[in-house]
């Protein structure tokens, strides 16, 4: 008969998972203009590395997000200094 073991992160008490995750935060900055910035990855399947993993992935469609809006943002800008452009030109004209 087989005897079934527990994954190790059962028996990690959750206030210490918890403690884990802020350690790993700790050293990590994001900011508007740095989105660049990742949790380390472990290869195990343990609950840590699957949250620091979410966690990237997040991290991952944020920075694509934030990407696009600047993009459109610079686009329309753009868009509007051209028009302003036109205008005070037919206005002066």
């Amino acid at each position: 008969m087989a005897v079934r073991t527990k994954p190790l992160d059962s028996f990690v008490p959750d206030f210490a998972k918890v403690a884990i995750m802020r350690a790993m935060l700790q050293d990590l900055r994001i900011g508007s203009n740095d989105l660049g910035s990742r949790l380390p990855e472990a290869g195990n399947s343990d609950e840590i590395s699957r949250l620091s993993r979410t966690f990237n992935h997040m991290l991952d469609r944020v920075q694509a997000s934030v990407n696009q809006v600047r993009t459109v943002t610079d686009s329309v800008a753009h868009d509007l200094k051209s028009l302003v452009t036109w205008i005070r030109g037919r206005l002066e004209a």
